[in-house]
């Protein structure tokens, strides 16, 4: 999860851990998929002595989701990142600025996106419906409509991940996409993206100026910024 919000890395997310995984305590070790109990694969040298504590927990939720994501193909990825940083070098990468993000929209391409597709098919949740909740709704779809291609691929990315939409666009997004209208939030905050569940958090801006500022840092400067839900 990009942003803040009820998270791991909040107080309190360890007990929420445990809970889900019915573990504890918790080691810096594998989990097996099939009996959901720990294994002896350890995520780091010595990890299956290392208790996940509050202090180190983070560690632990980076190495874990590193471990399923490429552990099983570990070597396979290292080879095929030669070959790649033979052809584009990495150093010219960061020479360059360039990301990850950035890199699956020069290879993909800039999506085509339409504003009232996306519209059409987002589901809005909030707690406190009413005319300030609606009006917050109007300024987030016109920041949407004024932005750039560029800046649409920004923010589908920063909402759900993804570089390109699914063939049939918005109505086939799943989970679909989700405008979370928290009212009782500071304005000051920027909005929070979920990307597991293709939602977006929306503190209660004031003014379209102020929406299209925090959304555009959002997208251009904060997308970098993990906490882990």
């Amino acid at each position: 999860k990009r942003g803040g919000g009820n998270s791991v890395g909040g107080g309190g997310g360890l007990e929420w851990m445990k809970m889900v995984l019915d573990i504890d305590p918790m080691h810096f070790v594998e989990i097996d998929d099939l009996t959901g109990l720990e294994t002896m694969a350890e995520l780091k040298p010595g990890g299956a002595g290392v208790v996940v504590t509050e202090e180190n927990k983070l560690e632990y939720v980076e190495l874990l989701s590193e471990h399923y994501l490429c552990g099983a193909i570990r070597k396979e990825l290292s080879q095929f990142l030669m070959g790649f940083h033979e052809l584009v070098p990495e150093n010219a990468l960061k020479e360059c600025g360039i990301n990850e993000k950035d890199l699956a929209l020069i290879i993909t391409g800039v999506p085509v996106i339409d504003v009232a597709d996306w519209r059409a098919h987002c589901e809005v949740e909030t707690r406190t419906p009413g005319p300030e909740a609606d009006a917050l709704l109007e300024r987030w779809w016109e920041v949407v409509q004024a932005m750039s291609p560029e800046e649409h691929a920004k923010l589908l990315q920063f909402a759900t991940g993804l570089s390109r939409l699914p063939l049939g666009g918005f109505k086939q997004l799943e989970p679909p996409f989700k405008l979370s209208l928290n009212m009782q939030s500071p304005d000051a905050k920027l909005p929070t993206a979920h990307t597991c569940f293709n939602t977006v958090d929306v503190p209660p801006y004031q003014s379209t100026e102020d929406c299209r500022r925090k959304v555009k840092f959002a997208i251009l400067e904060g997308s970098g910024s993990f906490a882990f839900a």
